[in-house]
């Protein structure tokens, strides 16, 4: 039986058509389709992302799905996604050569972030990630796993990504890998921008 997702908050958007888009913390069934059928389609996510292998199909999603993520959506008015966020529980790797003040191992949280067409270009990014990142932070998931920041891992040439995290305090502490990603981490003591 499936879980519904719970409604945690409303985004608006700050353009002219002043739309509404609603937070939740899960993901419904026809969401996990939509989920699957965007990994396919879009260019943007196969160009930034290894999701058209993590998000193949049903088997898939459900594999990565088992790993526990933290998921939460956003959906448009008519519930159609707009875009996902997950963390979990992902130490970064020994191999990627990073510059930081502690041990890579004290970051034991990563996250991730998509926003689909019918989001993007609304500024949606910086709210959606500060409003989940805020509901994360109340969660025993978030309190129980030992960490000292959260990290991310993303295309060097992924300049709105980049911007975005930056925007929040993430702070580049890699030099680009082979695939031309960088890491880039939140210190546990980094306080949200509210704007």
């Amino acid at each position: 039986m499936e879980i519904q997702p719970q409604l945690i908050g409303i985004l608006n958007t700050s353009n002219k058509q002043r739309e509404t888009f609603r937070v939740y913390e899960g993901i419904t069934d026809s969401q996990i389709d939509q989920l699957i059928s965007y990994t396919q389609s879009d260019p943007l996510v196969s160009k930034f992302t290894s999701d058209r292998k993590r998000f193949l199909n049903r088997d898939m999603f459900t594999v990565w799905r088992e790993k526990k993520r933290s998921i939460y959506t956003l959906a448009d008015q008519n519930g159609t996604l707009a875009g996902i966020m997950w963390f979990g529980r992902k130490e970064i790797s020994p191999s990627v050569v990073v510059h930081i003040p502690r041990k890579s191992a004290d970051y034991g949280i990563t996250f991730a972030i998509r926003l689909y067409q019918n989001a993007r270009g609304k500024h949606l990014a910086g709210k959606f990630m500060r409003f989940v990142f805020q509901a994360f932070k109340q969660t025993a998931t978030y309190q129980t796993i030992p960490h000292n920041g959260i990290w991310v891992k993303t295309s060097v040439d992924n300049l709105p990504a980049v911007c975005a995290y930056r925007s929040l305090g993430f702070k580049e502490v890699s030099i680009p890998d082979e695939k031309e990603k960088i890491v880039m981490i939140l210190e546990e003591t980094t306080s949200l921008p509210i704007q």
